[in-house]
């Protein structure tokens, strides 16, 4: 009886122990889990604003085709 109960106290223990290690390790994972996340927010926030960015430089040079073609055409009435 006492080799059982010291087995079943050192299965106790290393169960204990195990549980805690799944536990901490869990934790970890979150921890790294919110900062991936908090990256990847970061990157499509920075994409969007890259897009914006393009869209309005492409507006531009559009814009800017458009004054010189009107240029050229004007020239040519003159």
């Amino acid at each position: 009886i006492d080799d059982v109960s010291f087995s079943l106290d050192n299965f106790i223990r290393k169960t204990e122990k195990d549980f805690r290690n799944v536990n901490n390790d869990l934790d970890d994972l979150a921890t790294d889990f919110k900062g991936t996340v908090r990256k990847l927010k970061q990157g499509i926030s920075d994409l969007e604003q890259l897009t914006q960015t393009l869209d309005k430089r492409l507006k531009e040079i559009e814009d800017l085709e458009l004054i010189q073609e009107e240029k050229v055409e004007a020239a040519e009435n003159d």
